[in-house]
């Protein structure tokens, strides 16, 4: 039946779809499962940056403007100062 007078909805209610998604629960409990069967140290490698990921580190950061100074005027090299108003990625 069509229009204002309908009385069952379309598309079937939350009992016809229980089986379906108590399926679809035990599937995905079971592959999660098997995961953990596997250990964690295959998880720990997969998210631990490598040491290509990790060059950012190696860098000499000087926090110190008064230091940041005095440094590439010891060693006679020039000094980069990078100011700016805003949000870094310019999401202002």
């Amino acid at each position: 039946m069509s229009g204002p007078h309908r009385t069952r909805r379309q598309g079937g209610g939350r009992l016809e779809r229980a089986p379906f998604s108590l399926a679809l629960f035990f599937v995905l409990a079971t592959s999660s499962f098997v995961a953990a069967q596997d250990g964690p140290s295959i998880w720990r490698d997969h998210i631990l940056p490598t040491e290509v990921e990790r060059a950012w580190t190696t860098v000499p950061w000087i926090p110190s403007l008064a230091e940041g100074l005095r440094f590439p005027d010891a060693a006679s090299k020039p000094l980069l100062l990078w100011a700016m108003n805003g949000h870094p990625l310019g999401c202002t």
